[in-house]
């Protein structure tokens, strides 16, 4: 496993400045062929509904990494998240989109529900494609959204999408990964359509005085 490098203490004797440090495990790595027992797993490829994700695996667990993308798309329940030190309240509905490497621990309540998926770059872009996820703002900008608000009506068009994604998932059919892929890109639009209706009514808010909800 490898380490990383963290500062313990500082001492200073007499002119002598001694640094102490200490090597400290990193966080556990998860690659996506943790999922493969599942009946339906492809090799790079997962979609599973929440509640049995947690199951599996806890609905409380610490610190850790994929080398994967990973969405979850909470319907109900709640709980907190913490994504690279940053911790989110979980206030359904609301969608969380992590990229390879990207550390992150949660605590769900056990009524939590809604979908997990996990996809890599060489699923995404086994073909040629007409869109690519470093074209996207959401898995590779700078200022990519880590987690996104919606409500009652914009979630709609995202789980309409998930219910079909784990409906072709599901099916021992020849071409079926390339349904996917494409259901992963109207996945994608819908969202920047939820974040475009919240920037709009964030600057509603503002130039009413109200000012953007906080969570």
């Amino acid at each position: 496993m490898s380490t990383f490098i963290s500062k313990l203490s500082i001492a200073k004797t007499g002119k002598t400045l001694h640094t102490y440090f200490l090597k400290k495990p990193s966080p556990p790595f998860y690659s996506i062929e943790t999922f493969r027992s599942r009946k339906h797993a492809l090799e790079h490829f997962d979609i599973i509904h929440l509640k049995n994700d947690m199951q599996e695996i806890g609905f409380s667990l610490k610190a850790h990494a994929h080398d994967c993308y990973m969405i979850v798309v909470v319907t109900s329940g709640g709980g907190t998240h913490t994504i690279d030190g940053e911790t989110y309240k979980v206030e359904p509905p609301c969608i969380f989109l992590l990229s390879p490497g990207q550390i992150h621990s949660y605590e769900f309540t056990t009524d939590i529900e809604g979908f997990a998926v996990y996809y890599t770059v060489d699923f995404y872009l086994h073909y040629a494609r007409e869109r690519h996820l470093d074209r996207t703002p959401f898995f590779h900008s700078i200022e990519r959204p880590t987690f996104i608000r919606a409500n009652t009506r914009t979630i709609k068009p995202v789980l309409s999408t998930l219910e079909e994604m784990l409906s072709e998932f599901t099916q021992d059919v020849n071409g079926k990964e390339d349904v996917l892929r494409n259901l992963i890109d109207i996945f994608t639009d819908s969202n920047q359509q939820i974040m475009e209706w919240q920037a709009g009514r964030d600057k509603k808010d503002l130039d009413h005085g109200a000012g953007p909800e906080t969570h």
